[in-house]
């Protein structure tokens, strides 16, 4: 894939050029980032459109349409639960589970692995 350019950055700039115009515009800003065009390159060939697409532009929310057009188009089923509590309670859990694991015997266990 990138391979197939020997190095000439000019020649798989003309590339990019035809088949993903956002990345060629930042890839102009960085010149010879050959990472990040590699990278462009394998989202392209690999998924048949071009990294860019796969980008928003920063700050925009997407709305409920684009979410839902979004999750239609993934193969994995996402879903996110959040659970809400003060603040000072979960730090004071936390506290307490480490207090009650050092004295479980923690820090034994950390000398053996270390001594392996």
């Amino acid at each position: 894939m990138i391979e197939e350019y020997h190095g000439d950055w000019g020649k798989a700039m003309e590339k990019m050029k035809e088949i993903d115009v956002v990345s060629w515009e930042k890839l102009k800003e960085t010149p010879n980032n050959w990472y990040r065009c590699q990278r462009a390159f394998e989202v392209y060939f690999t998924e048949g459109k071009p990294l860019s697409s796969y980008q928003r532009p920063f700050g925009k929310a997407m709305n409920r349409e684009q979410v839902k057009e979004f999750i239609q188009e993934c193969e994995y089923d996402f879903r996110c639960y959040f659970l809400t509590t003060e603040r000072a309670k979960v730090f004071r859990a936390i506290d307490a589970r480490c207090d009650a694991m050092v004295q479980q015997g923690l820090l034994k266990v950390c000398f053996v692995v270390l001594l392996l």
